[in-house]
């Protein structure tokens, strides 16, 4: 019966919420990479969502990434701009 005491108690409960890539994606920014790799993180998963709504059609990923990171910016600034 000691076996059955074991069973699930090797892997954390927090590990089975990240079953999206950009949630991954997202925690890895934030353990101290640094603010690049945070805006980085944030522009590959919003690429990601625009490629999900297409259906993953192969052939857009460059427009998917430069789209996502322009809007990514624009929060960026519009966040910096209300602080001053």
């Amino acid at each position: 019966m000691s076996h059955s005491t074991q069973i699930g108690s090797t892997r954390p409960a927090g590990k089975l919420k990240l079953n999206k890539p950009e949630a991954a994606k997202r925690a890895s920014a934030a353990r101290g990479a640094g603010p690049h790799a945070e805006r980085h993180a944030m522009i590959a998963e919003a690429a990601y969502y625009t490629a999900e709504r297409r259906g993953f059609e192969s052939g857009h990923e460059l427009d998917d990434w430069l789209v996502a990171e322009s809007q990514i910016d624009a929060v960026i600034a519009g966040g910096d701009s209300r602080k001053g």
